[in-house]
C-alpha cells in the first residue's frame, strides 16, 4: 500500500514539475497592437421608432408554457406578421 501511495505522490510531483516548468518558458506569439484595424460608422438609429417598435413587439403575448396545448400560437403568427411588415428584409434573412 506505501508503494502506491509513493508512486502516486511522485507522479503527481512530477507532473506538477513538468506543468511549472512549460509555464515558465511559455512564450506567447506577437500580439498586434489594432493600429491595422478600422471601424465601420455606426448607422443612424432613430431612437423614438426604435422605442415604438420595442412596445409594439413586447405587447404580442408570445408565452410559452411546459404544456404545449396552452401556447397560444395565434399571437406567435401575429408576431410572425408583425416583423415581415415591419422589418421585410430581417424577417426574410430569418
Amino acid at each position: 500500500m506505501k508503494k502506491w501511495v509513493l508512486a502516486l505522490g511522485v507522479g503527481a510531483t512530477a507532473l506538477v514539475g513538468t506543468v511549472a516548468a512549460r509555464t515558465a518558458m511559455f512564450k506567447p506569439d506577437a500580439v498586434g497592437d489594432g493600429s491595422g484595424i478600422t471601424v465601420a460608422q455606426a448607422p443612424a438609429v432613430d431612437v423614438q421608432q426604435a422605442a415604438q417598435h420595442l412596445s409594439q413587439a413586447v405587447q404580442i403575448k408570445t408565452i410559452s408554457n411546459q404544456d404545449p396545448a396552452q401556447n397560444q400560437l395565434a399571437e406567435w403568427d401575429k408576431l410572425h406578421s408583425w416583423l415581415a411588415s415591419t422589418y421585410p428584409k430581417a424577417h426574410a434573412a430569418m
